[in-house]
C-alpha cells in the first residue's frame, strides 16, 4: 500500500508539472489568442481530473475508475501541446488530443467500477482508440493541413504532400466518431435502464449544497483539438475537499445526462440555472453535432 502511495504522489507531481508545462506553452503561444483564460482554465481541468482521479485510485486501489479519471486528465495535458510553437509537439497534440474525449467515453460507460460490462461497451471503447491511433495517422502522414489557426506550426508528421487524400482519413474519423457517439448516447440510456435503484442513486449528485446561479460555457481553450469547457459552481471550497469522491461520481453523473440530452449550443454561453453553488470547477465535454 505504500508503494501504491508513493506511485500515484509521483503521479499527481507529474499532473502539477505537465500543468506547468502547459501554462509556459499558452503564454509563449504564438497562435493563441485567449492566453488568460487557457492558462488558467486548461491546467485547471487536467488538475481536477488527475487530482481527483488520484484520490479515488488510492481510496479505492481495486476500482479502475479512478485510474481512468486519472487518465483523462493527463490526456488533456498531452492535447495541450496544441499550444506548443514547435512543430513537432504540436504534432503531437494535434494527432493525440482526441484520446481524452474516449477517454471521457471509456470512464462514463465503466462507471462506477471502472469495468467495462458488456461486449458493445468494450468494442466502442476499442474502436474509438484505435479510430484515433490507426484512422486519423495518414491524415498527419500523407500532409493534412493542421496549420490553423494562423501562426500554427506545420504538420511535423508529413512525408509526402497529398492533402487531398489526407483528407478522406480525416472524413472517415470524423464519420466514425459521429457513429460512436450515436451509439454511447444508446449504451448509456440502456446503462441506466438496467442500473437497479440503489446504482442509479449511486450516480445522482450527493452534496447537500445551498443553491445558487451557475453558468456554463463553451470556450475553445486549445484550438486544433477544439476542446470547450463547461463551468460550473458545486460548492464551498471545504466541502468540496471533503467530499471530492463524491463529486467525481456527480460529474460522471452529469456528463452521462449531457450526453443523452444535449443542450444545444450557443455563441457564447449557456444559460444559467439551479444547481448547487459556489466553488467553480471546469470539466471538458464533446461537442455536440
Amino acid at each position: 500500500m505504500s508503494s501504491l502511495r508513493g506511485a500515484l504522489w509521483g503521479l499527481f507531481a507529474a499532473a502539477v508539472a505537465l500543468s506547468a508545462v502547459m501554462v509556459a506553452l499558452v503564454v509563449t503561444s504564438d497562435h493563441e489568442d485567449a492566453k488568460a483564460a487557457a492558462a488558467i482554465l486548461g491546467p485547471f481541468i487536467g488538475l481536477s481530473f488527475a487530482g481527483t482521479g488520484v484520490f479515488a485510485w488510492l481510496r479505492r486501489p481495486h476500482n479502475r475508475f479512478g485510474a481512468l479519471m486519472t487518465g483523462v486528465g493527463f490526456a488533456w495535458f498531452v492535447a495541450g501541446l496544441t499550444e506548443a510553437n514547435d512543430p513537432f509537439l504540436f504534432t503531437v497534440g494535434a494527432y493525440l488530443g482526441p484520446l481524452y474525449l474516449v477517454l471521457v467515453a471509456h470512464m462514463l460507460l465503466a462507471f462506477p467500477d471502472g469495468r467495462l460490462e458488456s461486449t458493445a461497451q468494450r468494442v466502442l471503447v476499442t474502436v474509438g482508440y484505435l479510430t484515433v491511433l490507426l484512422v486519423g495517422l495518414p491524415f498527419f502522414l500523407l500532409g493534412g493541413r493542421i496549420d490553423d489557426p494562423a501562426n500554427a506550426p506545420d504538420n511535423a508528421f508529413a512525408i509526402v504532400d497529398q492533402p487531398d487524400s489526407a483528407q478522406v482519413f480525416m472524413t472517415l474519423s470524423q464519420l466514425i466518431a459521429g457513429a460512436l457517439i450515436a451509439w454511447l448516447v444508446v449504451l448509456l440510456v440502456r446503462k441506466r435502464q438496467d442500473a437497479s435503484p440503489p446504482q442509479r442513486r449511486a450516480m445522482a449528485p450527493v452534496l447537500a449544497l445551498p443553491e445558487g446561479d451557475v453558468g456554463g460555457m463553451r470556450l475553445p481553450l486549445l484550438r486544433e483539438t477544439r476542446m470547450p469547457a463547461v463551468v460550473a459552481e458545486i460548492g464551498p471550497a471545504d466541502l468540496v475537499v471533503i467530499h471530492n469522491e463524491q463529486l467525481a461520481r456527480a460529474v460522471v453523473h452529469a456528463l452521462a445526462a449531457w450526453v443523452q440530452e444535449p443542450i444545444p449550443a450557443p455563441s457564447t454561453t449557456i444559460p444559467h440555472r439551479q444547481v448547487p453553488s459556489a466553488t467553480r470547477c471546469a470539466t471538458p465535454c464533446a461537442k455536440s453535432g
